[in-house]
């Protein structure tokens, strides 16, 4: 799976979810590749921070 244009805008509670239950499914099953304009220490701030954030950039 390809995402483009990952966290072009900041996510809500519920697509915070989504993101992590999709890479928990994916987890040593099948690649995913994220493509995003920011650099991964963006991320955190882009995902909300917080536990969840954390978890999905883990």
């Amino acid at each position: 799976m390809h995402i483009d244009e990952f966290l072009l805008t900041s996510v809500n509670e519920s697509e915070r979810n989504d993101i992590l239950e999709m890479i928990k499914k994916r987890t040593n099953r099948k690649s995913t590749i994220l493509c995003s304009q920011w650099t991964p220490e963006g991320w955190l701030e882009k995902l909300g921070n917080g536990p969840v954030a954390e978890a999905i950039l883990d």
